[in-house]
């Protein structure tokens, strides 16, 4: 077998580019004066039929590429001419970059971001003035706190001021447990039966801003003021017809109270005593029960005559007069001064006992009317003093806590 060599790489290229340049050997060369194939006459490339004019006077020809010379002379020369031609000419690269997104979501997302800023841009001064706003308001209502403290301050200055007159006139009075008719008394609640006025005061102000305990304080204070009121307007309504019971009664008590001078003043409050009596059967017939009886005493026995001012000025008292409420007619007795008995020793009979002083006793010569009257009217007395001075002393603690309040600085409300 013959061995034939093989083709060396590439040499099927050459041969084929020969055969198109017509350089293979059994190719005739293209005549003289005719283009040659991929070529131009005289090695240019031939401009098609009706555009190969002359330009215009002053017009410049456009600037000719680079001759191509024939490939059949100089098939690399040609080569590269046509290589040059093909830089000069080359189309812009377009560089296109795939992000996995469709040109929809590209543009809708841009629109998005656009809109997106522009509508930023026009919340954010309503966010700030929003915000400013809320500042404002809280300023506002926190300096509205500070002036309802003053405005309830000066309020509760007043009515402590009211208390402490009412305070005084019940101090003045002296002791109301001495039973005598408060006449002062009663002129100051009457001229001060509206102690507060301007009580709605604390429910027109702001209290958002006191603390829980000082709130608490001022409703509790204007609560016992409102209380004091009350007893104030319910005294009113009664205490005329029962202070003219008590006067009546006061007038009935002085009367049977032993006078100055007498032999018994100091010793009993009233003139008034108990006779223990053990009839006979002929006394029994008579009407004497066995009983203590109440008797009224008289005057004094001088020497065993009766006084008629009720003193012995030699000081020889020898007893008293006395009678029963059943009888007018008054008799001698024996009166049992205290402490003449032995101790253990029993009272005797036929003889005046002295009455030692209770509340009984003065319901006994009072009457029932004026008892009850005198007991209303001085129980709803002594229940309004110290409703008084609780609220005075109240309202005073209290009233530090609302000066320190009132005097806090203002905060700045941006003109609100």
């Amino acid at each position: 077998m013959s061995q034939q060599n093989p083709k060396k790489p590439g040499s099927r290229d050459i041969s084929e580019l020969k055969a198109r340049l017509g350089l293979k050997k059994g190719t005739a060369p293209a005549p003289a004066g005719q283009p040659a194939a991929g070529g131009a006459r005289g090695g240019g490339v031939v401009p098609p039929p009706g555009l190969n004019l002359p330009p215009p006077p002053g017009v410049k020809p456009p600037q000719q590429g680079p001759v191509i010379p024939n490939a059949a002379d100089d098939p690399f020369g040609a080569m590269n001419a046509m290589a040059q031609v093909a830089a000069v000419q080359r189309a812009p690269e377009i560089v296109i970059v795939n992000d996995g997104k469709p040109v929809e979501s590209v543009s809708t997302g841009t629109r998005a971001a656009t809109i997106g800023k522009y509508a930023a841009l026009a919340i954010a001064p309503l966010i700030l003035g929003l915000i400013i706003g809320q500042i404002a308001k809280d300023a506002k209502y926190y300096n509205d706190g500070i002036s309802g403290a003053k405005a309830i301050h000066k309020d509760v200055q007043g009515v402590k001021s009211k208390l402490g007159e009412l305070k005084n006139a019940f101090d003045s009075a002296g002791n109301l447990k001495t039973r005598t008719v408060a006449d002062e008394v009663s002129k100051a609640l009457t001229a001060n039966r509206e102690i507060a006025k301007n009580k709605e005061i604390v429910f027109r102000v702001k209290q958002g801003t006191f603390d829980a305990a000082l709130s608490a304080k001022v409703m509790m204070f204007y609560a016992m003021v409102s209380n004091i009121e009350e007893l104030i307007v319910d005294h009113e309504a009664a205490a005329k017809q029962e202070e003219n019971a008590i006067k009546a009664a006061k007038t009935k008590a002085e009367a049977m109270a032993p006078s100055e001078g007498d032999v018994l003043k100091g010793a009993v409050p009233y003139r008034f005593g108990v006779v223990l009596t053990n009839p006979s059967e002929e006394e029994t017939a008579k009407g004497d029960p066995q009983a203590a009886r109440i008797v009224e005493i008289g005057n004094p026995l001088c020497s065993g005559k009766a006084s008629s001012n009720g003193t012995c000025p030699n000081g020889d008292v020898t007893g008293f007069l006395y009678r029963f409420e059943t009888s007018p007619t008054w008799q001698p007795g024996d009166v049992v001064a205290p402490g003449s008995l032995n101790p253990g020793e029993a009272f005797p009979l036929k003889k005046v006992v002295l009455l030692a002083p209770s509340a009984q006793l003065d319901a006994l010569v009072k009457g029932p009317e004026a008892t009850v009257s005198e007991a209303a009217y001085f129980k709803r007395l002594v229940k309004i003093y110290e409703a008084i001075d609780a609220a005075y002393a109240f309202g005073e603690a209290m009233e530090k806590s609302l000066n320190q309040k009132a005097r806090e600085p203002a905060k700045f409300t941006w003109f609100l």
